[in-house]
């Protein structure tokens, strides 16, 4: 049985309500769904690209509250820190809100404070469009199954999404690039987890 898309399952709905209708007018409506941004989130993005000197980067999102199958924050770091050390030509942006801001600053410090140096933290306020103009200026996101990894694929912009299986189905990327992860992160191994790192690395290499 060949598994349905989020969008198959809604139109398939649609459909029951008057089968004649839909297929008399689908062919005719145009799904305008793509997110726009506007001059006040483009403003906000190109001035804090522009104070941190920032041209050629990734989008790192440690942070997912949708889905435990994911990396915990000290690997997100141990990440981004082997990153940094192969392609030191590209910045490394992760993107906070409140909710998470103050516990990863303190997880960071705690890891390599030094690290603090080589990654640029974007805090954003409670506008996700601004998340959306920081993903569409990106080479690349690198995120769990939530909503960053969505954005980028409405906005058409390569990612390295880390899935629980079936996700891929329900919620196929952009450019369907996956790192499948079969275990919640509390209970990955610590062989599991480099070899998630390693894997991350390899697949970054192509966008770069």
């Amino acid at each position: 049985m060949i598994k349905k898309t989020e969008r198959d399952r809604l139109l398939f709905y649609a459909r029951k309500i008057n089968a004649r209708i839909f297929d008399k007018k689908i062919k005719n409506l145009e799904f305008k769904t793509q997110i726009k941004t506007n001059v006040t989130h483009k403003n906000l993005i190109k001035n804090f690209l522009n104070q941190n000197e920032i041209k050629r980067f990734i989008v790192l999102n440690p942070f997912s509250i949708t889905s435990n199958t994911t990396l915990d924050t000290i690997s997100f770091l141990k990440l981004a820190k082997n990153i940094r050390q192969i392609y030191q030509d590209v910045s490394i942006v992760i993107p906070t809100y409140d909710l998470v801001h103050d516990h990863f600053i303190n997880e960071l410090y705690g890891y390599d404070k030094n690290l603090s140096k080589e990654i640029i933290i974007f805090k954003n306020n409670d506008d996700i469009l601004n998340l959306a103009e920081l993903i569409l200026k990106s080479i690349c996101v690198i995120s769990p199954s939530t909503g960053t990894t969505h954005l980028a694929t409405n906005l058409k912009v390569f990612s390295i999404a880390l899935y629980p299986l079936g996700d891929e189905v329900l919620w196929p990327t952009y450019n369907k690039d996956y790192i499948f992860i079969k275990n919640a992160k509390d209970n990955l191994s610590e062989d599991e987890k480099q070899e998630i790192i390693i894997n991350i690395i390899k697949k970054l290499e192509k966008y770069l």
